[in-house]
């Protein structure tokens, strides 16, 4: 019977890690993710036309990816606004960024968002706080003696 009791509290002590690290990899995520963009703060904003566009839902939110096609010197680029909230019809125009010094990256995002490191931050809290109930169970409070709580 001890065998299940070390192999329980070792799952716990893996389940414990897995949260806890899943959580630092979200604000990690987060972080690089803000990082990204405001390194494209300084790229240059144009006017791309709407190709496509397909819907998708995430639970009751519907969301859409805009394929769009825009031109820098001549020559003809595509990107695609993936998760916008609002849809477009093709033909429609959309503002957007592209890396002067590599036309063919673009993105939708105009602004850097600091909500993207609040949340992930806030999914680290949450997923640490979650790996540290299994631990408390592995490694409960030691109890004082009577000879001590007289003292």
């Amino acid at each position: 019977m001890k065998w299940k009791s070390v192999l329980k509290q070792g799952l716990l002590v893996i389940l414990s890690v897995a949260f806890i690290g899943y959580g630092i990899y979200c604000f990690g995520y987060g972080v690089k993710a803000y990082a990204q963009q405001l390194e494209q703060q300084d790229w240059t904003r144009t006017t791309a036309e709407v190709i496509a566009v397909k819907s998708k839902r995430d639970g009751r939110t519907k969301f859409y990816d805009i394929a769009y096609e825009y031109a820098v010197d001549g020559d003809v680029f595509s990107g695609i606004a993936d998760g916008e909230l609002h849809s477009k019809e093709p033909g429609d125009s959309i503002e957007i960024k592209y890396n002067p010094d590599s036309p063919k990256d673009s993105t939708s995002l105009l602004e850097p968002r600091i909500s993207v490191v609040i949340m992930n931050f806030l999914g680290m809290v949450v997923f640490c706080l979650m790996g540290t109930f299994p631990l408390r169970s592995v490694f409960p409070k030691k109890k004082k003696n009577v000879k001590e709580k007289i003292s």
